[in-house]
């Protein structure tokens, strides 16, 4: 699941929170893991380090290293 976040992310990037949540959901559902879709765009944090980064009143992410 590690890889699967880190091609579907890239490091010193900048993302939407909705682009976050977006993505982690296909990826765990993919795993076959259940999600409470509440604040699962902080979930990065467990493979990014990663910093809440709003840009023109868009919530986001900018996503340093990967942690591996």
């Amino acid at each position: 699941m590690v890889t699967a976040v880190n091609n579907a992310f890239s490091e010193n990037t900048w993302y939407s929170a909705l682009d976050i949540n977006n993505g982690l959901k296909k990826i765990y559902t993919d795993f076959g893991l259940s999600i409470d879709g509440r604040g699962i765009a902080s979930k990065i944090t467990l493979y990014f380090d990663a910093k809440v980064d709003n840009k023109e009143n868009k919530k986001g992410w900018m996503l340093n290293k990967k942690i591996n």
